[in-house]
């Protein structure tokens, strides 16, 4: 097999109807065609590719050109392959922002495809917001709460705005800073700054009923334990979460074999069981179910990654929901839904727990096996040794357990691990095309299971 039918099989298994160099090629030539630059491809490369609407496929990506005065520009695209035979439409132009390098959308008929150049992302038009700083500063003038401000300055100025995560059409997160002006009668800070996360405007209030429901709780009980950023307010209209920007860093940053996470594990654990032993009223989310339908999403992929089910890590998801057929669902708890050392925020305060949105009542046995799962992962890449990772991993677990007021068998907390090492870890090693943790994953699944 020669190195172009090698593309042309990735680009059919990634799901790309065309050869990545020739949609880079088409792409400069619409840049050219309606700016006369006169752009030459430098690099150009595709991300993750999703299920879109209608049985389109999303997907973003990044070009790198040269212009007629030979300097480098960086231009990011999200796009979406059959959106033109879906019948999709491009935002209103009122809602689009028109980069310098070319137009704010591009079509390309003959593969079918449909491209926006970002901030413009059709599934979080908050982005578009959050990089407009004239309309961003007009949008938080009105609305000065969301900077955790009580009382309206005159006037905001040099607004700075850093994106701090991009998945796109899925969810983005920015920290924005600014200056107040204020008259010499009023009182109030000079500065403020705040988290903003833009998630699909579509629903928001819906989606973040349960996160209200539970800071308030959480402040309710301020000895409870449990430290979560304050929620400043929710753009209902653009998808936009605005909370406390907290000082300080992810416990994952101290993943470095000082000890560090050791040391913390018991804090960790305590503190989660904190969150779970909270007495509140919350839509239902993440329960064994949920793995379930999970486990099975993860073998449809194998299935369409033409894995055998005879491999290692079929027969694990099979095992699995064998197992699943003899659980009964536990009395629900608050569970965050997406648990693990990132999402641990180390302060001079204490350890927040952060990316709290996820937050429903469901199996805390979900939580443990998250955050199992995801060190296991980063002891299979080498993060960490694995024999480290198992005492922090007892070291939590024991701190949780003795904290709890509820009972929660040590069986179901493996069971859980090993099912977000297939479907949460195991599927997305699938989705992006490599599989090289894949039989490190199974083997290591099954020894987990074989000790309950």
């Amino acid at each position: 097999m020669n190195k172009q039918q090698r593309m042309q099989q990735r680009e059919a298994r990634r799901g790309l109807p065309v050869e990545e160099g020739r949609l880079a090629e088409a792409i400069v030539a619409q840049l050219n065609a309606a700016t006369g630059q006169g752009y030459r491809i430098l690099s150009f490369e595709v991300g993750r590719m999703r299920g879109g609407r209608g049985g389109t496929r999303t997907f973003d990506c990044s070009l790198w050109v040269k212009d007629a005065q030979n300097e480098p520009v960086h231009l990011t695209y999200i796009g979406e392959s059959g959106a033109m035979d879906a019948g999709t439409q491009p935002m209103p132009e009122r809602e689009l922002v028109s980069p310098a390098a070319g137009p704010a959308v591009l079509e390309l008929p003959e593969y079918q495809i449909r491209l926006w150049a970002y901030p413009n992302d059709p599934g979080l038009p908050g982005v578009a917001l959050l990089e407009s700083p004239e309309q961003l500063t007009l949008r938080l003038e009105q609305n000065p709460q969301w900077l955790g401000l009580h009382e309206a300055p005159v006037e905001l100025s040099d607004i700075w705005v850093r994106r701090v995560k991009y998945v796109a059409r899925i969810r983005a997160s920015f920290l924005v800073t600014c200056r107040c002006r204020r008259l010499p009668s009023q009182s109030g800070p000079d500065a403020a700054s705040a988290f903003a996360k833009v998630v699909k405007a579509v629903g928001v209030e819906t989606r973040f009923a349960n996160l209200l429901a539970f800071e308030k709780k959480v402040k309710s009980q301020p000895g409870c334990g449990v430290f979560i950023p304050d929620i400043y307010g929710i753009d209902v209209e653009n998808g936009v979460l605005w909370q406390q920007a907290l000082s300080g860093q992810p416990v994952a940053d101290s993943a470095n074999g000082d000890g560090l996470l050791l040391h913390l594990a018991p804090e960790i654990g305590s503190r989660l069981a904190a969150f779970h032993n909270l007495d509140v009223s919350l839509s239902p989310g993440y329960n064994a179910a949920h793995q379930v339908e999970e486990i099975k999403k993860t073998c449809q992929a194998m299935d369409r990654a033409q894995i055998a089910r005879s491999s290692p890590l079929y027969r694990l998801a099979g095992a699995l929901l064998e197992r699943s057929r003899e659980m009964r669902e536990v009395p629900p708890r608050p569970v965050h839904g997406s648990f693990k050392l990132s999402h641990v925020f180390q302060t001079s305060e204490g350890l927040y727990f952060i990316d709290c949105e996820t937050v429903s009542a469901g199996d805390p046995a979900y939580d443990l096996g998250r955050f199992a799962a995801h060190l296991y992962k980063m002891a299979l890449q080498g993060s960490v040794s694995m024999n480290e990772v198992q005492r922090i991993i007892d070291r939590f677990n024991a701190a949780y357990l003795e904290a709890i007021q509820f009972t929660l068998q040590m069986e179901r907390i493996v069971w859980h691990t090993v099912a977000h090492l297939v479907a949460s870890q195991g599927l997305k090693q699938l989705k992006r095309g490599r599989s090289r943790l894949l039989p490190e994953l199974a083997a290591l699944g099954q020894q987990l299971l074989a000790r309950t």
